[in-house]
């Protein structure tokens, strides 16, 4: 069993990469601690992905060889660092992978036509990808989380009602995530646009710890919810969609996957309850949407 997932636990996990490595790093930089750890390592220019609760075993054997394949086939994508041969290793029973950092271009403002090129060349190739790759389950994932919930007691019961509640109602909309007009293939699994970086002129996706095998209006769902939940304008998301080369009309069964899509995001904003008040009211604020079964209230992005 590794040990207990906390930023206390993951720092000391990226003191102990340090130490084998004989490198010295005055500024480790906590970029993100969510379902996995991300630190920055400014002085080597490179990143640590610590693999947190949900299968790290699998999914860090995973990027690599998809990051590898976006390689061969020539796409803009995070690049596995070549300074650290046998990855992932095992550090206090977590996988630890080492990448090379991506600098942000200063004119990257939200480029979302190159955001959906790159979905787009990403698709085009992903059939290509012959590494096993789990088929596309949010709803087993959202159980899972569901569970660690439930476990945890970091929620009020009648938060957990609505979640639940939320959650079988969600189920009667499954049939509709395997329709597609799209296609399907290997996906990104995560294609929020902040799971993309422009980095020297070229859109470079990020984050592939989601990958997974799925009808393609699973990757493109997250920027219609950003549109609708997120405050997203209503012509950066055609610009997308353009990018990616369609429009509306082509998205006739997407509803399905939004909705998905939404719990997903809403439970592992739970997963966080209790470290901030405005965090705390950002989930009071979706659950009270939920339990309304409501899809018009804005939500604020600040917390994940």
């Amino acid at each position: 069993m590794g040990i207990a997932w906390s930023p206390d636990a993951t720092a000391r996990i990226v003191e102990t990469f340090l130490d084998r490595h004989g490198l010295a790093e005055p500024n480790v930089d906590l970029v993100r601690f969510h379902q996995n750890a991300v630190y920055r390592l400014p002085r080597h220019g490179l990143t640590i992905r610590i693999y947190g609760p949900e299968d790290g075993a699998a999914k860090a054997p995973l990027m690599i060889a998809f990051t590898e394949f976006l390689k061969d086939k020539g796409l803009p994508a995070v690049r596995l660092s070549d300074r650290f041969p046998g990855q992932p290793f095992d550090i206090g029973g977590r996988q630890v992978t080492v990448w090379d950092w991506l600098d942000s271009d200063e004119s990257d403002g939200g480029d979302y036509h190159a955001f959906g090129a790159a979905l787009r060349d990403l698709h085009a190739v992903s059939g290509d990808f012959d590494y096993p790759v789990a088929d596309l389950d949010p709803l087993k994932k959202i159980r899972n989380r569901l569970d660690r919930l439930t476990a945890g007691s970091r929620l009020a019961d009648r938060h957990l009602d609505t979640l639940e509640a939320s959650y079988a109602r969600t189920c009667d909309l499954a049939p509709g995530l395997t329709q597609s007009r799209l296609g399907a293939g290997v996906l990104h699994g995560d294609a929020l646009r902040k799971n993309a970086v422009q980095s020297g002129g070229r859109m470079h996706l990020i984050d592939f710890d989601s990958v997974c095998r799925g009808p393609f209006e699973w990757d493109i769902a997250p920027t219609l919810v950003a549109e609708k939940r997120l405050g997203l304008s209503a012509a950066d998301c055609d610009a997308f969609l353009a990018g990616y080369g369609i429009d509306r009309s082509a998205l006739p069964d997407i509803e399905a996957a939004m909705i998905v899509k939404q719990l997903s995001m809403t439970v592992v904003l739970c997963l966080k309850a209790g470290e901030s008040n405005a965090l705390d009211a950002e989930i009071d604020r979706r659950l009270q949407a939920w339990k309304e079964w409501s899809f018009e209230t804005r939500w604020s992005s600040p917390v994940i």
